[in-house]
């Protein structure tokens, strides 16, 4: 029981800052990070030559498996960080509803209001 309420507690707590989160920032679970295939791996990182890489020995594809571990246990934090950054900057440091409103949507056109002054 008491752990219900402690969940229910939080959830009303946690509920109005979620609202100030713009649209998707919570669900955000894809992270642009590039994709390295195991060619260019071969030739570019291990600097061998072609026909060396199409053979694909056993040792190279457990190098390359360590090595896509390596980058994105750096890269998901880093692209993390990005995101907030740019978050911030967008949705606080260079806010401006004047000249980029982001509501209400600005696409349709105002309906035709009647003059106050007639």
């Amino acid at each position: 029981m008491k752990t219900l309420r402690t969940i229910l507690l939080a959830t009303i707590v946690a509920a109005p800052a979620l609202a100030f989160l713009p649209p998707g920032a919570a669900a955000q679970t894809h992270y642009d990070i590039p994709n390295i295939n195991f060619d260019m791996w071969c030739q570019e990182t291990r600097h061998l030559p072609p026909e060396r890489c199409d053979k694909r020995l056993p040792g190279d594809e457990s190098d390359y498996q360590e090595f896509v571990r390596t980058i994105d246990k750096y890269a998901i934090p880093y692209e993390k960080n990005r995101l907030r950054r740019d978050s911030i900057n967008r949705n606080i440091l260079q806010y401006d509803p004047v000249d980029n409103p982001s509501r209400p949507d600005t696409s349709q056109p105002l309906p035709d209001r009647p003059s106050p002054h007639k």
